[in-house]
């Protein structure tokens, strides 16, 4: 491509009201365009080049840099919420028609929620033809892991950028169609989504999309709840989609039990958010016998760890200089190599039908870890893995939040004081996990054994989350 350049603009912002409005310097852009559209969306981790790739595939380079999106050396996000791009000249024509880009607020800065990132990208997931997960490096199981952490969904909704059969002329759309990929669901029926998602009601509207003929969308704050409501009715989904408020906990028997449950109530330690209580109270009273629930399991698990480098905690967007003592710390991006044994499970919830009775009861464990390396222990590192039902191939897909590029944080619990330790040493954790309580809560027991000495294990604290 070559002989373009373009401006690029705000395309769609979060209002004050915690509603996605579209921009007008966007919409000017593309209401001058005649032909059909291709509309290109990139979305990633901040700071890894997104903005550079689009302004490169719009001919904003050299010269003509400044007229594109915004580049910058800091480490702060460059762009908010999603960018325009319409190119001129041969740089905005393809095959299928005038080119679109759109630029997506980076993934996982410290200046967001996690919320936030589902709905931008999942936002510019729906609005593209064509999706590209922007990865720095080699692109590896974990940085694919990526849509699944924010994608609900995933592998059970499917977005195809095919030509709409409609009047000659009419350009390609994305049509989003039911992967009907659980086995034990058969066909796509009723459906139900704990959490709206921050108003636009963004699993229903997957849901209703993919060939449900009912979606309950439930949402406890009320004017998310609201916003959800206008975002269906926008939509044109009302006589498919019933937006509830409240908890799910407090819901009366539905008209039609639900055969699928989808929820995003996990939180940095799995059942932190009230997954377990929510799971089981909706099979008990809400969904139809043996529903499917997405994701199928999560399980949290715990590692001794040292602190990371200063090196680390300097890379930090908002940099930490002085750990404060004995606070839970949620750490991004936290170094495998501060860990000083394999991470071990102390938490574990099925969210299947027939093991969903099992949730209200609390976990206890005995976890030994022996020590691989001399260092000085400072606490547990936490972290969640989430596994979703089997795809049609048979593959169980599985994401963790140790995996590199991940955007959920790890928890790390500091010991009261340190302690030196020395290969052989084995560190013991007695854990107790209350899932199910209405604030859930986890406490740790920590001794250690030195490694030779016949005496008594040395008590070294109880760390306790939140």
């Amino acid at each position: 491509m070559s002989g373009g350049s373009a401006s690029a603009a705000p395309f769609v912002r979060l209002g004050e009201a915690g509603k996605w409005e579209i921009q007008p310097e966007g919409a000017q852009l593309l209401q001058r365009i005649e032909a059909p559209i291709v509309v290109v969306a990139v979305a990633g981790l901040y700071r890894t080049g997104k903005s550079f790739f689009l302004n490169t595939l719009a001919g904003n380079t050299a010269a003509r840099a400044k007229a594109g999106f915004r580049v910058g050396s800091t480490t702060e996000s460059c762009t908010r919420g999603i960018d325009v791009c319409v190119p001129d000249g041969d740089a905005g024509q393809c095959r299928r028609g005038s080119l679109v880009l759109l630029d997506t607020e980076g993934l996982a800065s410290m200046e967001q929620d996690e919320a936030y990132d589902a709905q931008v990208f999942a936002l510019s997931l729906l609005l593209s033809s064509y999706f590209v997960l922007n990865s720095m490096g080699v692109i590896d199981e974990a940085a694919v892991d990526r849509l699944y952490l924010i994608g609900e969904l995933s592998k059970h909704i499917s977005v195809s950028a095919a030509a709409a059969e409609g009047p000659a002329g009419e350009g390609p759309r994305s049509v989003l169609r039911a992967g009907t990929q659980i086995e034990r669901s058969g066909s796509l029926r009723q459906f139900v989504t704990i959490d709206a998602t921050g108003g636009l009601a963004l699993l229903a509207v997957m849901a209703a999309r993919a060939g449900a003929s009912r979606v309950y969308a439930l949402e406890s704050n009320a004017e998310a709840c609201e916003a959800a409501r206008r975002t269906v009715a926008e939509l044109g989904l009302q006589q498919v989609i019933e937006v509830l408020e409240g908890y799910s906990t407090e819901q009366p028997a539905l008209p039609e039990p639900p055969s699928l449950l989808v929820h995003e109530i996990l939180g940095e330690v799995a059942g932190c958010e009230g997954a377990a209580r929510c799971v089981a109270d909706a099979h008990a009273r809400l969904l139809a016998p043996g529903a499917v629930a997405v994701p199928a399991s999560a399980r949290s698990l715990c590692a001794p760890c040292s602190w990371p480098s200063g090196e680390y905690w300097a890379s930090l967007p908002n940099p930490v200089l002085s750990p404060p003592p004995g606070a839970a710390l949620k750490l991004p991006r936290f170094p495998r190599e501060a860990t000083l044994a394999p991470a071990q499970p102390f938490e574990q919830l099925d969210f299947g039908s027939a093991t969903a009775g099992r949730l209200a009861e609390p976990q206890h464990s005995r976890i030994s870890f022996g020590l691989a390396r001399a260092d000085s222990l400072r606490g547990l590192a936490l972290h969640i893995e989430v596994a979703f039902p089997p795809l049609a191939e048979g593959a169980a897909p599985r994401v963790s939040s140790a995996d590199e590029g991940s955007h959920w944080p790890t928890v790390l619990l500091p010991l009261p004081q340190p302690a030196e330790v020395a290969v052989g040493d084995t560190l013991v954790v007695e854990a107790e996990a209350r899932s199910a309580d209405e604030q859930p809560r986890y406490s740790f027991h920590v001794w250690l054994q030195r490694a030779g000495a016949p005496s008594q294990p040395e008590a070294l604290g109880c760390l306790c989350y939140p």
